[in-house]
């Protein structure tokens, strides 16, 4: 049986090679419902949604092992239900976060911890989201970019 891990390999790997570093154990708090995470290279910081757990998780780049997150929102007033990707917007300094199961995109404040609302929220009938399954900051643009798997084909789409 696999164990839920964040594994971090060589940049130049191929083939069958081992992972550098693995985030794996209890104290990490991971599931496996991880999905869509990334890696903030300004901060050195990874972010790792976890869906059923309505939680992102925030750990610092050299983790390894049972090593648990240095922040975690989570909670009521986080709007979270099942946060399925997330990604860095170093330029504004924020998190970015797509959930799956309510169609909502929630934007927090890079250093967030705990049961924090979001500073800004995307969300109803106007967006056409509804299963978000990626996202991404374009700073360049100041655009949130969406991967978004609607009710129908013709509905799928990046946003």
């Amino acid at each position: 049986m696999s164990v839920p891990r964040i594994a971090a390999f060589a940049r130049e790997a191929n083939g069958a090679k081992a992972p550098k570093r693995a985030i794996q154990g209890q104290a990490t708090r991971l599931s496996r419902t991880v999905h869509g995470l990334d890696y903030d290279s300004v901060n050195d910081e990874i972010v790792a949604p976890v869906y059923e757990a309505g939680a992102i998780l925030i750990y610092r780049g050299e983790s390894d092992g049972a090593a648990p997150p240095v922040r975690i929102i989570q909670g009521n007033k986080t709007m979270l239900i099942g946060p399925q990707t997330a990604a860095f917007d170093n330029v504004h300094n924020e998190i970015l976060v797509g959930d799956a199961s309510s169609g909502t995109v929630m934007v927090y404040d890079r250093l967030a911890d705990g049961n924090v609302a979001p500073k800004r929220v995307i969300h109803g009938p106007a967006t056409g989201l509804r299963e978000i399954t990626g996202i991404a900051a374009d700073p360049k643009r100041n655009l949130i970019v969406v991967v978004n798997m609607g009710a129908t084909p013709e509905q799928h789409g990046v946003f």
